[in-house]
């Protein structure tokens, strides 16, 4: 490709050369791929950290409520890389610029209260809410070279369930 058959024009590309197409299409693909065996891939978090704490009460007044708390915490995701000029002038993604999207970090709270109906029948009501404080919203998927969103979901907000459990 560096000798003069490397200039060979393709008429179906207009004026571009063998070695134009060949570098765009397939060695610029390969070079990038073999560049990112080596690092984190997109959407890789490179650490998380899980905290949950549970406390059941087993006598006074307080006794058979049950209380949970859960914090995840995360670094923020690689969701794509940035560009940069090689030796040729082309201009390629680079594994070295990796762009990070937000962390998905939320919380939950939980409360329970167990009750005995009877010596057979045990009754319990479960109160939980999740993403406290968040409100509903757009979260990037991946990032375009330049830093812009290249697609979104959607993070849902605060939530809150009630859930009754009769056991017998």
């Amino acid at each position: 490709m560096d000798s003069d058959a490397g200039l060979l024009r393709i008429y179906f590309n207009g004026s571009g050369t063998v070695r134009t197409l060949f570098n765009q299409n397939v060695w610029f693909p390969y070079q990038f791929t073999l560049a990112n065996r080596v690092l984190p891939r997109r959407k890789f978090v490179p650490w998380r950290v899980n905290g949950v704490t549970n406390y059941t009460f087993t006598q006074g007044a307080l006794a058979g409520v049950n209380n949970r708390a859960g914090l995840p915490l995360e670094q923020e995701r690689i969701l794509g890389y940035g560009i940069s000029q090689d030796s040729t002038g082309q201009w390629n993604l680079d594994v070295t610029k990796p762009l990070h999207g937000p962390a998905n970090n939320f919380s939950m709270l939980g409360s329970a209260i167990r009750a005995n109906l009877s010596r057979k029948i045990g009754y319990q009501v479960q109160l939980n809410v999740s993403n406290i404080g968040d409100k509903t919203h757009l979260v990037p998927l991946t990032l375009q070279p330049d830093g812009g969103p290249g697609s979104y979901r959607i993070q849902q907000g605060m939530t809150w369930q009630i859930r009754n459990t009769i056991t017998f």
